[in-house]
């Protein structure tokens, strides 16, 4: 499954046959797409937390969007994760790869730790984005 095609809009970088339908989100990606795009590292410029809100407002309104609402149990869910987390940080990462896995689809992210903290068997449920 491929995951936002609005994304796609806002960082050019993710591979073509990745902008695709559904578009699922849980609030923690919607929350990482505004971070992202308010980061003038990732966006190549300032973008103004108004335009992220106006992106993010055109991509949760596009009829291809799904919201998955977090309905796992975090504790029997993230406890496969708890001899590969490495650090604090990765709690996040491990939520991502829990939904990931739930709804069969494929986690897009830029963080090379995705694919340290996925189980063997979950390796493939991440693509990895080159930084410019």
């Amino acid at each position: 499954m491929s995951c936002w095609l609005w994304f796609g809009r806002a960082i050019p970088a993710i591979p073509r046959p990745m902008l695709g339908f559904p578009n699922p989100a849980i609030r923690l990606v919607e929350l990482g797409v505004l971070r992202l795009l308010t980061n003038p590292a990732v966006t190549l410029g300032a973008v103004s937390a108004a335009t992220a809100m106006a992106v993010l407002r055109e991509a949760v309104q596009h009829p291809g969007h799904q919201f998955w609402p977090l309905d796992q149990d975090l504790v029997p869910g993230l406890e496969d994760f708890t001899s590969y987390i490495a650090g604090h940080q990765q709690w996040n990462d491990a939520v991502l790869l829990l939904q990931a896995s739930a709804h069969d689809a494929t986690l897009v992210s830029f963080d090379a730790g995705l694919k340290q903290l996925a189980k063997d068997s979950q390796t493939g449920r991440v693509l990895l984005l080159q930084e410019r």
